[in-house]
């Protein structure tokens, strides 16, 4: 019976990573293999690659080096590395040497061929997508299509029932979240987008969020709203907001009303969370979004509101009542930064509109309760 639903796993993860593509952002954790943690998921993973398929990584950069040497450890030889400077030297694995050809070469090569994309930045990812797209060359995951492989013959080396019930579960939990891919964009969301759509975005960080949100409305909306606490944040990703139209960015935390509160710098990412103690916090301006549209006409308040503030969004809730009240609209809300958010934001929410209905997403690789919760 274990076998079965094994079986079903890994079905389900080859069709998950089938339908993910790495313009939406979503990366899918196969384990830490070698120097690799993430492992991008492209367009197409087949069913099967023949045993005597030429395997070539579009790249030769240092990520298609890392993808290379996680298919030799597992016992898969890349044939070669395409690049557009098909001059440069072989690349030495393992004590062979992979050649580094053009596009061209490559097609000169008999016999079954598969590339997969080995670049890992997303500028030059759409434009690799868009070169083999004219070369009539459909790419694949192929890292990830061994890997898989890979659970298929542990499954069967292992003969224990606890240990296949771990690994089972593990796979279970790769098939929870990379299933619902676009983070904070939800189908059932971008199904509701309308072309004046009022987008506000809570925690705006590096505003990657934000340019999600222009390419699923195709840049039309009414205005867009940022929100981001952190000075040295807010200074950094200033040029990613500099090309957009109708947008407002504001340097300023959210909070149930207007007041100043003390921030510290989580980490080298740059998050910030609110805290009492720590030596290197710093004070902040906050307010309440009810406050900060008063003086706006209701066409102008927010019809979409993504919220992640570090454990400050319950408060920021409480200060959007009228906003909630007035215009329903459309909720994308973590909730996993304290585990009592969980029920407490759906409550406070239906107490101001009993219409809402509410339905969760789970997307991180690294953290089990890292849920969006969402309310239309």
């Amino acid at each position: 019976m274990m076998k079965n639903e094994f079986e079903t796993m890994v079905s389900y993860l080859k069709m998950s990573m089938a339908r993910v593509s790495f313009e939406d952002r979503a990366w899918i954790r196969l384990g830490i293999i070698r120097n690799a943690s993430y492992i991008p998921q492209w367009d197409l993973l087949p069913e099967y690659i023949e045993p005597d398929s030429f395997i070539v990584l579009y790249g030769a950069g240092e990520y298609a080096r890392i993808c290379a040497a996680i298919l030799d450890s597992l016992g898969v030889s890349v044939g070669a590395f395409i690049s557009k400077n098909p001059g440069e030297e072989d690349v030495q694995l393992s004590g062979r040497s992979i050649p580094v050809i053009s596009l061209a070469d490559y097609h000169k090569h008999g016999g079954n061929k598969v590339v997969g994309v080995a670049v890992s930045n997303p500028v030059f990812y759409g434009e690799v997508m868009d070169t083999l797209q004219r070369e009539n060359i459909r790419p694949c995951d192929v890292v990830g299509y061994y890997v898989i492989e890979g659970y298929r013959k542990l499954w069967g080396a292992l003969d224990e029932e606890l240990s296949k019930l771990q690994l089972l579960d593990s796979m279970k939990y790769l098939v929870s979240y990379s299933r619902f891919f676009q983070h904070y964009f939800d189908k059932r969301i971008l199904a509701a987008l309308t072309d004046h759509e009022v987008f506000l975005d809570a925690g705006c960080f590096d505003g990657q969020i934000i340019l999600d949100f222009v390419r699923h409305s195709k840049g039309k909306y009414r205005h867009i709203y940022g929100f981001e606490a952190n000075q040295a944040v807010f200074e950094k990703y200033q040029q990613v907001f500099s090309g957009l139209q109708n947008a407002t960015i504001e340097n300023i935390g959210l909070w149930s009303g207007d007041t100043e509160l003390q921030f510290a710098v989580g980490d080298e990412s740059g998050s910030s969370f609110l805290t009492e103690y720590y030596d290197k916090s710093y004070s902040m301006p906050v307010t309440a979004l009810d406050n900060y549209f008063s003086s706006h006409k209701q066409e102008d308040w927010p019809t979409f509101i993504k919220m992640d503030l570090e454990g400050a969004d319950l408060e920021a809730l409480r200060g959007a009542k009228k906003i909630i009240k007035a215009k329903h609209p459309k909720l994308a809300l973590s909730v996993y930064h304290l585990t009592e958010h969980f029920w407490q934001i759906p409550e406070l929410i239906k107490s101001y509109d009993s219409s809402y209905t509410f339905f969760l997403r789970h997307y991180s690789p690294d953290d089990f309760r890292e849920f969006v919760l969402y309310a239309v």
